[in-house]
C-alpha cells in the first residue's frame, strides 16, 4: 500500500501532476533536431507503476500517451511493447509520432522496423503530428497511406534522400488539406501546393535550393515562416517578390528576405546573423512593429555606413549579442541625409532630417559589448535625445560589468528611461 502524500491527493490531481511532468517532452523538436527521447517512454511506464493507484490513475488518463517516439536504429523488443501499453492507454486520442531512424534500408531491416510499424499502422489516422527523419522513401511511403489522415495538422520531414513525388501522400492534395504547420529541413523536396498551412519552417545546407521559392509560393495564405538558412535560398532571386498577404511573423538567418517576398502585413521580425550582400543595401519592412535583431555577421560593421534602413511602424527593437553597439544604433536609428551612403556624421540636424523608425518606443540590448566607449554613449545619447520617449532596456549582466560608469551617466541625463531587465 502506498502511503506517500501524493496518494492523498484526487485522481484528477495526481493525473494533472502526471501531464505537467510530460509537458517537457511534448513537440521538443526544433529545426529538426531529433531529440533522444525515446527512454522518456520507459521511465513514464516505471514512474507511473510505483504503486497500483498511480498505475489505475495514468491508465486512464489518455492524453499522457500521446507523444509516441519509435527509434528504427534499435531492436523491436523491448520497443513493441512499450509501442503496444502507449496504443492501448491512449484510447482513440490524438498521437503524435515521431520516428527516427537510419537512411539505410537494410539497418531498418535488421532492427524490425517494419515489425514495429504494423503495430502503428491501425492508428495512424489518429496521428495530430507526424514526424520523420533519417528514413528512406519506400519506408515512409508505408508510413504515409492513403486514406487520408483527417486529424494530420503537424509535419515535420528531414532526411536527405527524400522526395515528395514518390510518396502518395504528397501525390494527392487531398491529403494535405488539414495540414497547419509544416517542418522541411535538408529535403531536395518536389513544391507541393499546401494552401492550408498556416505555419511553414524551412531549413537546407548552404547549398542553394532551387525547390525554396515555390514551395514557399504555394503556400500564400501562411501567416507564420521561418528560414532557417536565407543565403542558400535560390540562385536566382525573382524579378516579382512572391506575396505572402497574410505573414504576420517570420524568422530568418542570413539574407534580407525582402530580396524575394513582398510581405504587406508583417508585424514581427527575428532576424539572426544579419549579413548584408550589396553596400547600399536597403531594409525596407514598412508593416514591422517588433523587430529582433541577433547576432549579426562580423562584417557588418565595417559596411554600416552604406545601410539604410527603413521600418516606419517599428516600435520595439530588440539587439542581441553584437560587438558594437554603437555603430548599429546610429546605422537603424539616427538620421542621415539619404543623398550621401558615405555620410557618418554621428551629429545629424534632426530637425531636417527623417527619422527611420519614427514610432520607435522601446530599446531592448541584450548581450551587448560597446567597448568604443565614447561612439557607444554618443549613441546612446544622440538616440535618446531625437527620440524623447523611447525606453531602453539593457542586460543587466553589462551594467554589472561596466567599469566607467556608463550606464549611471546615463541614466543622470535621461532619469527614468533606462530599465535595467
Amino acid at each position: 500500500m502506498c502511503t506517500s502524500l501524493a496518494c492523498g491527493l484526487p485522481d484528477e490531481i495526481l493525473a494533472e501532476i502526471f501531464r505537467y511532468c510530460m509537458q517537457g517532452f511534448e513537440h521538443p523538436l526544433k529545426l529538426g533536431d531529433f531529440p533522444e527521447q525515446f527512454q522518456i517512454l520507459d521511465i513514464l511506464l516505471l514512474v507511473t507503476s510505483a504503486c497500483s493507484r498511480w498505475r489505475n490513475v495514468a491508465s486512464c488518463t489518455a492524453k499522457l500517451w500521446t507523444s509516441l517516439f519509435i527509434d528504427a536504429t534499435r531492436p523491436a523488443e523491448p520497443q513493441s511493447s512499450i509501442i503496444k501499453t502507449f496504443l492501448e492507454r491512449s484510447a482513440n486520442a490524438s498521437l503524435d509520432m515521431y520516428i527516427s531512424g537510419p537512411s539505410d534500408p537494410a539497418v531498418e531491416a535488421q532492427t524490425g522496423f517494419l515489425q514495429l510499424y504494423e503495430l502503428i499502422s491501425d492508428h495512424i489516422w489518429r496521428c495530430s503530428a507526424f514526424c520523420f527523419r533519417r528514413i528512406q522513401d519506400e519506408m515512409i511511403s508505408r508510413i504515409f497511406p492513403l486514406p487520408l489522415m483527417p486529424r494530420l495538422q503537424t509535419v515535420i520531414i528531414s532526411s536527405q534522400t527524400f522526395r515528395t513525388s514518390t510518396i502518395p501522400f504528397f501525390v494527392d492534395p487531398a491529403s494535405y488539406l488539414h495540414i497547419k504547420e509544416a517542418v522541411i529541413i535538408r529535403i531536395p523536396v518536389d513544391p507541393f501546393p499546401a494552401n492550408s498551412i498556416d505555419k511553414l519552417q524551412l531549413g537546407w545546407g548552404h547549398v542553394p535550393r532551387p525547390w525554396v521559392l515555390p514551395l514557399i509560393a504555394s503556400t500564400s495564405q501562411i501567416t507564420s515562416l521561418e528560414l532557417v538558412n536565407a543565403d542558400g535560398l535560390s540562385p536566382v532571386i525573382p524579378a516579382t517578390p512572391i506575396s505572402l498577404p497574410n505573414l504576420t511573423h517570420m524568422w530568418q538567418r542570413g539574407r534580407g528576405a525582402d530580396l524575394f517576398l513582398d510581405t504587406p502585413v508583417l508585424k514581427e521580425l527575428h532576424w539572426k546573423r544579419l549579413d548584408p550582400r550589396s553596400p547600399d543595401y536597403r531594409y525596407s519592412f514598412p508593416s514591422v512593429s517588433k523587430l529582433h535583431l541577433e547576432r549579426p555577421r562580423a562584417n557588418i560593421v565595417r559596411r554600416i555606413p552604406q545601410l539604410r534602413f527603413h521600418f516606419p511602424s517599428l516600435e520595439t527593437l530588440v539587439i542581441e549579442d553584437i560587438d558594437d553597439m554603437g555603430a548599429m544604433i546610429r546605422a537603424m536609428l539616427l538620421p542621415r541625409p539619404p543623398t550621401d551612403p558615405a555620410d557618418t556624421d554621428p551629429h545629424p540636424a534632426p530637425e531636417t532630417l527623417a527619422l527611420p523608425c519614427p514610432r520607435l518606443e522601446s530599446l531592448v540590448l541584450k548581450k551587448v559589448n560597446m567597448n568604443i566607449y565614447d561612439r557607444r554613449e554618443q549613441g546612446l545619447k544622440d538616440l535618446l535625445e531625437i527620440y524623447p520617449h523611447v525606453i531602453v532596456q539593457y542586460d543587466g549582466a553589462e551594467a554589472v560589468a561596466n567599469r566607467d560608469n556608463f550606464w549611471d551617466r546615463l541614466q543622470s541625463l535621461f532619469p527614468g528611461r533606462l530599465v535595467m531587465l
